[in-house]
């Protein structure tokens, strides 16, 4: 039954049937489409899967060149905290930034 159609469609088409050739051409145009989509999901979860985050040696560091890092001051005029290392003027007795003792 069904192969008996699929011969007369396809004799139809023989003949030049517009409307015949308008819908194999639609089939064919789905299936690939349809095709396509599978391919797509089936590369696109393996992509996922081998995805990995970057590790810490390959993400980007910015630096600042030692010479920018700290404002030119006469020699001596700066003292450093014993805890955490931050610059302070000779006239602090604390650090400013975490308190300690000078």
């Amino acid at each position: 039954m069904i192969m008996e159609r699929i011969t007369d469609f396809f004799a139809h088409v023989k003949d030049g049937n517009i409307l015949n050739i308008l819908i194999l051409a639609g089939i064919i145009v789905v299936i690939l489409a349809l095709t396509i989509l599978i391919v797509a999901l089936v590369s696109g979860n393996k992509a996922k899967k081998n995805y990995k985050p970057p590790v810490a040696d390959e993400r980007i560091v910015l630096s600042v060149p030692p010479e920018a890092a700290l404002p030119t001051t006469p020699a001596g005029s700066l003292r450093f905290c014993p805890k955490c290392g931050t610059a302070n003027s000779n006239k602090n007795s604390y650090c400013t930034d975490c308190g300690t003792k000078l």
